[in-house]
């Protein structure tokens, strides 16, 4: 299909990813970046998966702790597998969210109340979230400078979730540290811009001097992870972010043809360079 490089994500067993890295040993691929948890938790199945099954943003200690514990098992995995970064997702403040519910509200008013109502329950319950998250990205950069492995940060999908573009900015004030870094995700931004949220440029030109790498992925108004060049996004418009080392990761999900991802590495070549 024309890659070199593949992602690890989250739903994979500890015995699948052996065999990737085995794959890699032999000069057969190489692994871009991995994502946690990967390998999955001990005892999880991959029909359970979720980059939040132990959540780094937990206030319960417990929790917190299995979190990390995994987080740095997959670390070391990473690392093993030569990955160039690997990628967190930092947790969801518990609430209700009305992000999807958003999708289909029509009547403006409604919609503009809803979404305020949601931020305001959100600024109200993620001191604890956050003061969590801090707490874990300490413990996280200090083993990431253990065994040297570029961590990254996602923006993410859901009101809910932890980092808000603000929360980005907070880490990254008190964590200058040069195995931290912002991993920008297109379909995730492009959804926050259709709902009025914030754009694409909001967090490049905020966070640029901290990416490392994307996930590129297309979008039809809400319906994401469309491979690129099948939707409407313009992918222009991340040229000015991108260099050289910047990595760049399609993730199209299943309901993506075979020809589509084929087609869509010359397209975004097109655009982007290599």
């Amino acid at each position: 299909m024309g890659f070199e490089s593949l992602e690890l994500n989250f739903a994979l067993t500890e015995p699948r990813v052996n065999e990737f890295i085995e794959l890699k040993n032999q000069g057969y691929i190489n692994i871009s970046s991995t994502h946690n948890f990967c390998p999955l938790p001990d005892g999880v199945i991959p029909e359970k998966a979720s980059p939040e099954y132990y959540s780094l943003s937990s206030p319960d200690d417990e929790e917190r702790a299995l979190a990390l514990r995994f987080t740095k098992k997959s670390m070391d995995f990473a690392k093993k597998a030569q990955a160039k970064a690997f990628i967190i997702h930092l947790g969801s403040v518990r609430m209700k969210d009305p992000t999807k519910r958003l999708f289909t509200t029509a009547d403006k008013a409604k919609f503009e109340e809803r979404k305020r109502s949601a931020f305001s329950e959100r600024a109200k319950k993620v001191k604890p979230y956050l003061d969590a998250s801090l707490k874990s990205i300490g413990a996280l950069t200090e083993y990431a400078g253990l065994i040297g492995l570029d961590i990254a940060l996602e923006n993410r999908y859901y009101i809910k979730e932890l980092p808000s573009l603000e929360e980005f900015k907070i880490i990254f004030e008190l964590f200058d540290d040069e195995r931290l870094f912002y991993w920008h995700d297109t379909g995730h931004a492009q959804i926050y811009e259709n709902l009025s949220i914030l754009k694409h440029e909001d967090y490049l030109e905020t966070l640029s001097s901290r990416l490392l790498g994307m996930h590129l992925h297309d979008i039809i108004l809400f319906d994401d992870h469309r491979a690129p060049g099948s939707g409407e996004f313009d992918f222009g418009r991340l040229k000015p972010f991108v260099k050289k080392d910047t990595i760049k990761v399609i993730e199209a999900h299943r309901a993506s043809s075979k020809e589509e991802v084929e087609r869509s590495l010359p397209y975004l070549t097109g655009i982007l360079g290599q």
